[in-house]
C-alpha cells in the first residue's frame, strides 16, 4: 500500500500556499496506477484550490518492487544519504538493492532499467559509448548538433531506447533515439565486469563512467 503525507505546496501560478497529499513510498505490484504516475509525472501534479492551475511538486519518493527486490529513491544528495541510512537500519528493507536518483530523469531511467532486468551502472557505460560514437561523428561533421546529454527511456511500443539530447545552433533541443541492444549491453558488462563489480552504484552516473573508462580517442 502506498504511503502518503500532507505537505504545504506553493502554487507556481498564484503563489498561494495550499495543503495536499503527496506520495512518499510506492510499491509497483500493489500500486500500479500510482507507480505509473511516478514515471509519467502525474503524481507530482497538484491542483491549486485557489486558481485551479496545476503545480508541480517534486517531493522525494521511494519506488519499491517487492518481486524484483529493488528500491529507487529520489532526492537531493543529503536526502539520499539519509535514505541510504534508513534502508540499512530498517528490517523491512532487508534483501533489497537500493538505487538513488538525484533528478526526475534519473528516477525514470533507473525504474526502466531495473524493470527490464538491466544493471544501471552498465547502462551508464552503454550510454557513454553511444554518446562517444556520436561525438566522433560530430568532430568529423561540424554541421551536427552539439551533444548535451544521454538518457534511457521507453518508446511508444514499450521498448527500451537510448536517447541523445542534442542542441541546435538556435539553442533548441533535438533528440536522436537508438534501440537498446541487449548484445551491446552484454558486451560492455563483460568488458568491464571485473573492473566495476565492487563499485557502489547507488548514484553511479555518466560522470563516474569517465573516471573508469580509458578511451583511445
Amino acid at each position: 500500500m502506498a504511503v502518503t503525507q500532507e505537505v504545504n505546496i506553493k502554487c507556481q501560478h498564484c503563489e498561494k500556499i495550499f495543503n495536499d497529499k503527496v506520495y512518499i513510498e510506492v510499491e509497483v505490484n500493489t500500486d500500479k496506477i500510482i507507480a505509473n504516475g511516478v514515471v509519467n509525472g502525474d503524481i507530482y501534479k497538484h491542483q491549486c484550490p485557489y486558481c485551479k492551475e496545476n503545480t508541480i511538486f517534486l517531493n522525494p519518493i521511494t519506488y519499491r518492487d517487492n518481486k524484483k527486490n529493488f528500491i529507487v529513491q529520489s532526492g537531493t544528495d543529503e536526502e539520499l544519504k539519509e535514505a541510504k541510512k534508513k534502508f540499512k537500519e530498517e528490517v523491512k528493507y532487508d534483501g533489497f538493492k537500493l538505487y538513488g536518483a538525484r533528478t526526475n530523469t534519473e528516477m525514470i531511467e533507473r525504474i526502466h532499467e531495473l524493470e527490464f532486468g538491466y544493471q544501471p551502472k552498465f547502462c551508464e557505460l552503454y550510454k557513454y559509448y553511444v554518446g562517444w560514437a556520436y561525438e566522433k561523428k560530430r568532430l568529423a561533421d561540424p554541421k551536427l548538433n552539439y551533444l548535451n546529454t544521454a538518457f534511457i527511456d521507453i518508446d511508444v511500443k514499450g521498448d527500451l531506447v537510448i536517447v541523445l539530447e542534442t542542441i541546435k545552433n538556435s539553442g533548441e533541443a533535438d533528440y536522436i533515439t537508438y534501440p537498446f541492444d541487449p548484445l551491446m549491453y552484454e558486451k560492455y558488462l563483460g568488458q568491464y565486469f571485473n573492473q566495476m563489480k565492487n563499485i557502489d552504484d547507488f548514484v553511479f552516473d555518466l560522470f563516474d563512467v569517465k573516471k573508469i573508462v580509458n578511451f583511445e580517442e
